[in-house]
């Protein structure tokens, strides 16, 4: 699967019968929540909404443990993504406790090797399978050998976990978690209702939207392709990376963590989805309904539609920008850019409405 910035893309097989999964379980939380401290410990805020303000939170709640623990891996963010394929593996609904479960009793050099040497994002090497099983076994000459590879970025505190014994590493990872649960998140509290709130919009979105435009509304514009090596598509809300989007993979199916919608940070039960907003703003103007009149007749330049609608280019740009936005208007880069109707989008727009109201 390729993924894009801009809201355009060109998709391959059949989207609407691409199947798209909505969880909003505690435990994605708790792992995302320790990727933001890890990354925040790292390059300062880096941008989290949360801040460093929450991270001095974080710290000032952890025992001794679980500091000793947090400090033992430093350098590791990375590593709690793949944890989140692990615990998607799980039955339904997926707890903390199901996820502890997991790691102690399944085999920790299969762990290291899946969460270390293959999952994480630092290796994209060609390495054969043996030397990745000895280098997740701990054997010093294939982890030299995986860290030499041009293609490899070893972190230094993804090589601590491989230099210490399989089992600690596993046992040092499962105490982490269990000991953030035990000392901050408290099992999610109130943030379970955010998170379920905006999973069941997006539940309900999936009933009139193509599995693309979805992922391209829940991620704020992130588009992709789909490729032969992915059945599903998974989505995770989440507060804690606002306003990041973190995209990971297991087995098949390619996983976004995407950042919760505004709206649903307030229990406003009559509170209406912001892209609902966005899409009868944009309608609501006369210039911008006859632009999407004159993108009726097909593909269309800036300059076509600025001399054909009789404004200053400037405004056309603004309010194409606008409809854009609201994901009625395509634009596709070419020799030149392009304007299109995204026609799909209005029934959307009157399915959505009629799904808020009833």
């Amino acid at each position: 699967m390729t993924v894009t910035g801009p809201r355009v893309a060109d998709f391959t097989g059949d989207p609407g019968r691409f199947p798209v999964e909505i969880v909003a379980d505690p435990v994605f939380e708790l792992l995302l929540s320790l990727f933001t401290y890890s990354s925040i410990r790292a390059e300062s805020s880096k941008g989290f909404a949360v801040g460093d303000e929450w991270f001095e939170g974080v710290r000032t709640r952890s025992s001794a443990d679980l500091q000793g623990a947090l400090d033992a891996l430093d350098g590791v963010a990375e590593i709690w993504i793949e944890l989140i394929g692990t615990a998607l593996s799980l039955p339904a609904p997926r707890s903390v406790a199901d996820l502890l479960d997991h790691m102690r009793n399944t085999d920790p050099i299969e762990q290291r090797l899946q969460y270390i040497v293959k999952g994480c994002m630092h290796c994209r090497a060609d390495l054969d399978g043996a030397t990745q099983r000895r280098a997740a076994e701990g054997d010093d000459s294939a982890i030299n050998e995986l860290d030499a590879v041009s293609e490899c970025k070893l972190s230094d505190g993804l090589r601590r976990l491989l230099d210490m014994d399989p089992t600690a590493t596993i046992d040092l990872l499962a105490s982490a978690i269990e000991w953030f649960d035990r000392d901050v998140f408290h099992g999610g509290g109130d943030i379970i209702d955010v998170l379920e709130r905006d999973a069941e919009h997006k539940r309900a979105m999936a009933k009139t939207m193509k599995a693309p435009r979805l992922v391209e509304t829940a991620t704020n514009g992130i588009t992709f392709e789909l490729q032969s090596d992915v059945d599903a598509i998974v989505l995770i809300p989440s507060i804690v990376i606002r306003p990041w989007v973190t995209i990971g993979s297991h087995d098949r199916r390619r996983i976004f963590c995407y950042p919760v919608a505004e709206e649903h940070l307030t229990a406003d039960p009559d509170s209406p989805p912001l892209h609902l907003v966005e899409v009868y703003k944009a309608l609501g103007d006369e210039r911008r309904l006859r632009l999407l009149r004159i993108l009726t007749d097909g593909p269309t330049s800036l300059a076509d539609v600025t001399e054909r609608i009789g404004l200053a280019k400037s405004t056309v740009h603004h309010h194409l920008s606008i409809l854009r936005q609201a994901g009625l208007v395509l634009i596709t880069i070419g020799t030149e850019k392009a304007y299109s109707l995204r026609r799909e989008a209005f029934p959307e727009a009157a399915d959505l409405l009629a799904e808020f109201l009833t």
